[in-house]
């Protein structure tokens, strides 16, 4: 591999494997010498299943690590990566599968599946149409995605004390934080990208008001009374490096959310509304316990749910 790290890296999921060999050539001529394609072709040719999005998982973290965690790298993502896509074949409802280990940390969406491939006859003309079809649908949505990257880098980098986009999913709330990730990957469907992703956040502040906190700002509250406090200036959250207790998850989801690099000192100072004595447990990153002293009044709480 190359030791300049490329400005894109897209994953790529649900290739049957009848179309393997054929995919793999068309998608050299995609790299363009600064994308980083990650793809392995299904277990089957007509769904998802839990190992392959794993190994997939698995295959994205292994060329994270060699392109960013390298010594001259020291972690620190490069302020020239765009970031990170996940396209993946719409392959009915084991979908799920996908948006369910990807969607938080990349800008994740879908392209249709050729409907050839639903012939119970494939000749080869078949195929070769089949994977035209596939290559042209996945150019345009590097390019929507790419075009998509910039507006979502303004809320996580530019806004991040005020942006929804980094609310942790499980201590803010899996389903209000998952939905908005699958709000955010409906917008390469725009025309208007920065556009339609304040129209994300809105109808996410629709849904969960922000009330005043500290300093008379707003932030945001979850279901269970939780003031999700952004730190301003003072960031001292901890830039998280993979250890035998942490898992590969965490490490991702300390650096990117959504596909684009975030500070990662950026954390939460979470409060209850009436600044009263917080609960003692707490599920961190990989959901392992934590306790807080009795009487303590805030708890940090980084992006990617690690709490301390």
């Amino acid at each position: 591999m190359s030791r300049v790290a490329p400005k894109l890296i897209v994953v790529v999921a649900g290739v049957p494997p009848l179309l393997k060999s054929c995919f793999r050539r068309r998608l050299l001529k995609l790299e363009e010498n600064r994308r980083k394609f990650i793809w392995l072709p299904m277990n089957n040719n007509k769904s998802y299943d839990q190992n392959y999005v794993r190994r997939l998982y698995l295959d994205f973290f292994d060329i994270w690590q060699e392109l960013f965690h390298r010594s001259e790298h020291k972690g620190v993502i490069p302020s020239e990566f765009d970031g990170v896509l996940t396209i993946y074949l719409e392959h009915g409802k084991s979908s799920k599968l996908v948006l369910n280990s990807f969607e938080i940390e990349t800008l994740t969406f879908g392209i249709p599946v050729p409907e050839i491939l639903s012939s119970s006859r494939l000749n080869p003309a078949a195929l070769k149409n089949a994977i035209n079809d596939i290559i042209k649908w996945l150019r345009k949505a590097i390019r929507r995605g790419e075009a998509v990257l910039p507006a979502v880098s303004d809320q996580v980098r530019s806004n991040d004390n005020r942006t929804p986009l980094l609310l942790p999913e499980r201590n803010f709330g899996i389903s209000e934080v998952s939905r908005l990730a699958r709000a955010v990957g409906k917008t390469t469907r725009e025309k208007d990208f920065f556009a339609a992703l304040k129209d994300v956040t809105q109808a996410f502040e629709v849904r969960n008001p922000r009330v005043r906190g500290r300093d008379s700002r707003k932030f945001f509250l979850n279901k269970k009374g939780i003031l999700f406090q952004g730190p301003g200036n003072n960031r001292h959250g901890i830039a998280r490096v993979l250890n035998n207790e942490h898992r590969k998850r965490c490490l991702i989801r300390s650096r990117i959310r959504l596909g684009v690099a975030y500070d990662p000192h950026f954390h939460y100072d979470c409060v209850t509304r009436n600044n009263c004595r917080l609960p003692l447990n707490w599920k961190s990153c990989h959901e392992q316990d934590v306790v807080i002293p009795k009487g303590r009044r805030h708890v940090n709480i980084s992006p990617n749910d690690h709490v301390r």
